[in-house]
């Protein structure tokens, strides 16, 4: 699967603090504010491309001193929680 950020939705950071914001256009389903870490905005920077999985993961094993199991299972829970919330999709089914 290739992931991609909705449409109408960026990340922006305000005052030192990572912000998830959807404009009116990806609300609904998309919460309009939610916060967001480092962590966070180094994997949205990759997803405004698009990529797959692998190709995060890959990205963050050269990014981060952690095990390459640790980061998978991290990332996995996060790639679902933002398709849950509608902030990234799958760009193969995506109009």
């Amino acid at each position: 699967m290739k992931y991609q950020i909705r449409k109408g939705v960026v990340m922006e950071q305000v005052c030192g603090v990572y912000l998830i914001i959807s404009s009116d256009e990806a609300h609904p389903p998309c919460p309009y504010l939610r916060p967001a870490n480092e962590i966070m905005a180094f994997y949205w920077h990759i997803l405004e491309q698009g990529c797959t999985e692998e190709q995060l993961l890959a990205a963050s094993v050269e990014e981060f001193d952690a095990p390459s199991e640790l980061l998978a299972s991290d990332l996995h829970l996060l790639l679902k929680m933002w398709m849950e919330l509608g902030y990234v999709v799958d760009s193969s089914t995506q109009n």
